[in-house]
């Protein structure tokens, strides 16, 4: 049985960027500068947080353009290996152009008319890397019984080289200004679904 769901995710939005004492340690150091050097951090600044601004309106985007698909149950694995037990397989499709680890958050199995979580797994928002413009599969094991699956995908963007580097560059160039920034990486987007695996 294949069964498409069209999902679209629910946003945790990151907190400030900026530790809560660095505007004012920014104020008493502007204090000391030359206008040459108060004009040169302040391009650094304003371009730095420019770019991660489009990094993460890139990334808050994402959750409208990924794809989760019911492709049926079997109990062969993603390496084509008989399991001794049922697999749920799901494929996602990443229409976007982020780059998302795709970790598995909660997930719940209806056997009778009782909801039972999964308490053999911890929920991880790592896994799986999905690239841009390309699909991955992902397979649940079912416990025997079970008729409804409830589970929810976490898509975390996932920075690349380039944008790691300049994050440690600029975080490099404000501590020899002796500004502390804390940066916090993108929290994950959540896809839930639910489907019927009788």
């Amino acid at each position: 049985m294949d069964e498409s769901v069209e999902v679209s995710g629910r946003e945790i939005r990151p907190g400030p960027i900026l530790h809560p004492d660095s505007i004012r340690s920014v104020r008493t150091i502007f204090a000391h500068f030359t206008p040459r050097q108060r004009l040169a951090l302040a391009a650094i600044v304003v371009a730095g947080l420019g770019l991660l601004t489009v990094w993460l309106a890139q990334s808050r985007s994402a959750n409208h353009q990924v794809s989760v698909t019911f492709t049926g149950c079997t109990n062969v694995d993603a390496f084509g290996i008989s399991q001794p037990f049922t697999l749920a397989h799901f494929q996602l499709t990443n229409q976007g152009s982020a780059t998302l680890a795709c970790g598995l958050g909660m997930v719940e199995f209806k056997i009778g008319e009782i909801w039972v979580p999964d308490t053999n797994r911890q929920a991880s928002q790592y896994g799986p890397i999905l690239r841009p413009r390309a699909m991955l599969s992902r397979a649940v094991a079912l416990p025997p019984e079970t008729t409804h699956l409830r589970a929810s995908f976490l898509l975390t963007p996932t920075p690349s080289h380039g944008q790691i580097m300049f994050r440690l560059n600029l975080e490099t160039t404000l501590q020899r200004f002796g500004v502390r920034w804390r940066p916090k990486s993108p929290s994950p987007i959540i896809l839930p679904i639910e489907v019927v695996v009788e």
